[in-house]
């Protein structure tokens, strides 16, 4: 009777152990998730801050060969109607998408 009751708590710390494999599992499984969630949103910050500075540096492009065209214009005495670089052509003044 006695190695029977042994045998009995032995299996229930054995289960308890599995349990506890099986937690400690699914915690690693979380906290690795979350990391990779991290680690991904990370770059895709990174990622928006390129293209923006890459879409500032071809805005900024665009308005000084806009700007050196007008000068060009005006040193030569002629006209200069082209709109700014984001205007569109209707003199509004809306910006174009």
């Amino acid at each position: 009777m006695a190695l029977l009751a042994i045998s009995l708590g032995g299996l229930g710390i054995a289960g308890g152990v599995i349990y506890l494999a099986e937690k400690l599992i699914n915690l690693a499984k979380g906290v690795s998730f979350m990391l990779a969630e991290l680690i991904v949103e990370k770059f895709k910050k990174h990622e928006r801050e390129v293209g923006m500075r890459i879409g500032r540096q071809e805005e900024r492009r665009q308005w000084q060969d806009w700007y050196e065209r007008q000068q060009a214009a005006q040193r030569a005495g002629q006209p200069f109607t082209e709109p700014p670089p984001g205007h569109s052509a209707n003199g509004s003044g809306e910006k174009s998408l």
